[in-house]
């Protein structure tokens, strides 16, 4: 390994004597993080740019289930335009290590910077949640839902926010006949009603989620407040989200945005629009697309405070997770790789 690549893989934890060392055109470099699906390593493409790569679980490769979503996945992620999301750059489903390569995103996620620092600035926070709602709209326009943002699917890059892990987003029109709990699989403090009571899915889930994402990244806090995995979801149920610190000027888009009756959410544009000051954008109606200069306006001065001296903990890198699970930060590893709900 030369110097250069000894610098780019301080970024992971060292291979392990079972990792593999190449995938198809691809030299891996160190590991970034692991879940429930699979591993994902930092590795470098043949023109040298650096990329994160997932790769199934070696236990699931012949599971025809497990390949199923594998292969859903790699065709329906590279539809997404690169709005405030992590670019998918190729896929090999077919072999014998599956793997799908995205690139990789330096920075930190939103639930290991809140968790260090505390709640976001206000611009920032209006920075985010534009960039969020943007990474739906993208996301939403391919015909897939995510089905898990949370704060640790958050990268704060030094360019924007950027959505990540698209390991169980799943496309909104076809079923994909996957069965257990591939069909209801989400984080519990950020998962929505629907999801909770195995009722049909679709993009309003991503909706709820984002409300909940924006009042955590402005107060700290989960939307439902803190508990087991139980009582989150008998409160997404049956109490309404804890809103009272989050500042006034989004407050009721937040709330909108995690109405139990998933007909009454807006859509990703109909965020958009709001957020970029259209009132319109609450109305029922299909709202027109939403002009990326926008977005790329409300992003310019992206900036996050410099944490102060008394701040732990690590400055993180991260990229595309393992999902479905979610994923778990290497000891060691930098990454923005969390456990659980962060």
């Amino acid at each position: 390994m030369t110097s250069s690549d000894a610098s780019v893989a301080a970024k992971s934890v060292p291979l392990g004597p079972d990792d593999p060392r190449q995938l198809g055109t691809y030299t891996l470099l160190g590991k970034l993080g692991q879940g429930g699906m699979g591993t994902v390593y930092l590795g470098r493409s043949q023109r040298g740019r650096l990329v994160a790569i997932k790769v199934i679980r070696t236990e699931a490769v012949g599971n025809a289930e497990f390949r199923a979503r594998f292969r859903l996945e790699a065709e329906t992620a590279r539809r997404v335009a690169r709005v405030c999301t992590a670019e998918v750059l190729d896929a090999d489903p077919d072999a014998e290590w599956p793997f799908i390569v995205t690139e990789f995103i330096e920075g930190e996620t939103l639930a290991s910077y809140v968790k260090r620092n505390g709640p976001l600035a206000d611009a920032n926070l209006e920075q985010l949640a534009v960039g969020v709602a943007a990474a739906l709209t993208a996301i939403h326009s391919a015909g897939i839902v995510h089905r898990d943002l949370k704060p640790a699917n958050v990268i704060l890059s030094p360019f924007g926010p950027r959505v990540i892990d698209f390991g169980i987003a799943r496309t909104a029109d076809e079923g994909s006949g996957l069965t257990g709990d591939l069909q209801q699989l989400g984080t519990p403090a950020f998962m929505s009603p629907e999801q909770i009571e195995s009722r049909p899915i679709s993009s309003a889930v991503d909706i709820w989620a984002w409300g909940g994402l924006v009042a955590f990244a402005a107060t700290g806090h989960y939307p439902f407040g803190e508990g087991s995995a139980q009582v989150l979801l008998y409160r997404a149920l049956h109490e309404e989200p804890r809103l009272d610190d989050v500042d006034p000027a989004l407050r009721p888009i937040v709330w909108l945005s995690m109405r139990k009756d998933p007909a009454g959410r807006p859509s990703a544009q109909q965020l958009m629009l709001r957020l970029l000051g259209d009132p319109s954008g609450t109305g029922p109606e299909a709202a027109p697309a939403v002009n990326p200069e926008d977005v790329t306006n409300v992003l310019q001065g992206w900036q996050l405070p410099i944490p102060g001296p008394g701040a732990t903990g690590p400055t993180g890198t991260g990229g595309y997770t393992a999902g479905p699970d979610d994923a778990t930060r290497l000891p060691g590893g930098p990454g923005g790789y969390t456990a659980g709900p962060d």
